[in-house]
């Protein structure tokens, strides 16, 4: 029997008041953002603020969410402290998986029909997205994408069938065009509903399905190719055999994270007479080859170790040599230009470990003359990679970062000096120069914020641009010299379009850079965004995140931190109706208590601590300061005016905490702004921050010996 989850009531009120406020946002444009004009008051307080566009292959999931709410509550206090904020969202739908997700439905209907008949001693349970489990605690999951995603599900048809789809519409999605007309109309309705603070005029997906975004990316790779960024040529990458594609690190369906290692190949010589199941290459080279980290460590090898029992092959090399070592090591060399022929091993002989025990070896740096082969039962065949990781020197003095651990991570992922650009698989736009290569998802993704800058006069808010624009532009009109002179200040070119239009899209490049760069990725739990709205509201939902933790590891959503969330904000809501309809009895005149006075002083601190808090992005502090430590002084106060609290300081607190609370959760403090009726009903979106007084450090103290003792 399930039972029902207790008090309701308070989510529904808070998802009430969330789409009021959702609607007043955006009858009143609130986040739609232009330029104004070059050199005119104001220029300079800016930021354009953004998170990395999510892949369109499912519904967004709590992962997700918890990247871009970083930016999100940045926006919001920023917003408070007087800047002009952007915050702009693309979505990406560029890359491998898509299609490969598409033709795996295509070989599922041929090999299972329609509606697919899975063998049933291979199918599994499929759990509903609804009922992934959520962390509950403080401790962290590290499921791949695959388990994230998929609950378990062996085929696409099953994973596509936990996102909650029927039969009749997981056919369409065999067409990966599909996957560009669903998900991300999904994306934007569910980013809506978590109250993002988006020019959703400047949303757009990639792929040459966006033939303005298409233009973009082909305007970028020529003006890369003309100052010789982009080469033909072959460098040593993870690589799929499947799918004969470099697979960079955002392609993967899992191993994510995972680089190639580059491995010093040891070539010990077999010596004549050779054993039985080699004996046919008397008179040929055989070589026992091994992988090692360690070279120098040669010097000192007594002998080399075989696993008696794992399968080994023998196989001819380019140069004619003769290599033993396991199968996986054969084709992992045999990608690397080792063999005659790309990817193909010339085997020539089979055996066991065992077949070649006790053989005499020539090792090239040992100091004895013959070594011997021996058993060691530990080996691992599928141990070891054979390829190579280049060593990029990127320097990052310039760069301020959210906070160190975000360095080491640029370090760490500036691993390459150079990486594949193109392929000829997946979705995406044309190498200008040879239509046979797609721009790989990564390539494309490079300065995309740029297009931002301008999308919103050239898509209006449509995902292909297929509407047009009120400018009268084309996407076929956006030549090479059209985007020089809107990002590269090059003098107007020969076009139709009217210099006045495309001083407007240069005028806002300039303004909105450069950019105020924010952004973070992590996989997070698989929860979707829609069902973390259903459970916990919107802003429940968003105290969560703030509270899951202020560095660059993967979110720890609680649970019981959302449920509570829920009460916190419902009972705060509750009270301020109090206080406004006279319900609780408060204190008239001026402010000259003792306590009074510490309260102010505490007020002063709330402001002071939280706005240093969402200056350095640690918004799990400013929770802290801003909310938790205080409503706590409120409750202090409440506690200790035995005469009553004092009105003008009551109603200065609450507008304080609406104030301090906003950039986390926005609708709740809409609405209580709306309830205050501050500026005749202006949004609290064009509000600014609180100015703090001065803070009595002596009283403060005094106040908190007295609660001690």
């Amino acid at each position: 029997v399930s039972i029902a989850r207790k008090g309701t009531y308070k989510l529904s009120a808070l998802q009430a008041i969330e789409q009021l406020v959702q609607k007043k946002w955006e009858d009143e444009k609130i986040f739609e953002e232009d330029a104004p004009q070059y050199g005119t008051p104001g220029w300079e307080t800016n930021i354009l603020s953004l998170s990395p566009y999510p892949y369109m292959n499912g519904r967004l999931h709590l992962g997700h969410t918890y990247s871009l709410s970083k930016c999100e509550f940045s926006v919001g206090f920023q917003r408070l402290m007087g800047k002009k904020c952007l915050f702009p969202f693309g979505l990406h739908c560029t890359g491998m998986p898509i299609k490969a997700c598409a033709d795996k439905l295509k070989r599922e209907m041929e090999d299972f029909g329609f509606p697919p008949k899975f063998p049933h001693n291979e199918e599994v349970v499929v759990e509903k997205v609804t009922k992934d489990p959520i962390i509950l605690d403080k401790s962290k999951s590290k499921k791949s994408k695959v388990a994230a995603k998929s609950g378990g599900a062996k085929y696409q048809w099953q994973i596509m069938e936990s996102l909650g789809l029927h039969d009749d519409e997981i056919k369409q999605f065999a067409d990966a065009e599909h996957w560009l007309k669903y998900f991300p109309s999904w994306a934007k309705k569910d980013l809506k509903r978590m109250g993002l603070k988006t020019d959703w005029r400047r949303t757009f997906y990639t792929t040459d399905a966006n033939p303005y975004y298409d233009s973009f990316v082909r305007w970028q790779f020529l003006t890369l190719k003309d100052k010789g960024k982009v080469k033909y040529g072959k460098r040593h990458t993870i690589f799929s055999p499947k799918d004969n594609q470099p697979c960079m690190d955002h392609d993967r369906q899992s191993g994510e994270g995972v680089g190639g290692q580059e491995y010093t190949l040891v070539k010990m010589k077999l010596l004549e007479p050779y054993p039985s199941k080699l004996s046919f290459l008397a008179g040929q080279d055989i070589y026992l080859v091994a992988a090692t980290l360690r070279p120098e460590t040669m010097f000192g090898q007594t002998n080399c170790w075989i696993h008696p029992d794992i399968p080994y092959v023998a196989y001819k090399m380019q140069n004619g040599e003769v290599f033993v070592s396991t199968r996986r090591a054969a084709r992992n060399m045999s990608y690397q230009e080792m063999t005659a022929d790309q990817g193909k091993v010339d085997i020539v002989a089979q055996f066991t470990g065992q077949d070649i025990m006790g053989c005499p070896l020539s090792a090239p740096l040992t100091e004895y003359k013959v070594i011997y082969t021996l058993p060691m039962l530990t080996i691992k065949e599928d141990k070891g990679t054979g390829e190579w990781k280049g060593k990029a020197k990127q320097a990052l003095d310039q760069l301020n970062t959210y906070c160190d651990e975000t360095r080491r991570n640029f370090e760490a992922t500036l691993d390459w000096l150079e990486h594949a650009c193109s392929r000829t698989y997946g979705l995406g736009t044309r190498l200008p120069w040879d239509q046979q290569w797609l721009i790989e998802s990564l390539s494309d993704s490079s300065i995309y914020m740029a297009y931002y800058t301008v999308t919103h006069l050239l898509q209006e808010g449509v995902f292909d641009g297929s509407a047009g624009n009120k400018l009268g532009i084309r996407a076929e009109q956006m030549t090479r010299e059209v985007w020089d002179y809107i990002f590269l200040d090059t003098p107007y070119p020969s076009t139709d379009i009217a210099k006045e239009m495309l001083d407007k899209l240069r005028n806002e490049f300039k303004y909105w850079y450069p950019l105020d760069l924010r952004m973070s990725k992590s996989t997070g739990n698989f929860l979707t965004l829609s069902d973390a709205i259903d459970r916990f509201s919107a802003d429940g939902m968003r105290l969560s995140l703030a509270d899951a933790g202020d560095t660059v590891e993967d979110a720890n959503f609680v649970e019981k931190m959302a449920d509570a969330g829920i009460l916190r904000l419902y009972t705060w809501v509750e009270w301020v109706k109090e206080i406004l309809n006279n319900e609780i009895p408060l204190r008239e005149g001026p402010p000259t208590t003792f306590n009074d006075k510490v309260f102010t002083s505490e007020m002063n601190i709330a402001i002071q601590a939280t706005q240093a808090n969402y200056n350095e992005m640690m918004f799990k502090e400013a929770l802290k300061t801003g909310f938790f430590e205080f409503q706590l002084a409120r409750d202090k106060y409440r506690e200790l005016s035995m005469d009553g609290m004092n009105r003008e300081l009551v109603m200065k607190y609450i507008e304080v905490q609406t104030l301090l609370l906003a950039p986390i959760c926005p609708h709740v403090c809409e609405y209580v702004w709306q309830l205050l009726g501050k500026v005749s009903g202006m949004s609290i979106m064009y509000a600014k921050w609180p100015v703090g007084g001065d803070i009595d450090d002596t009283l403060v103290k005094s106040s908190e010996f007295l609660m001690d003792t």
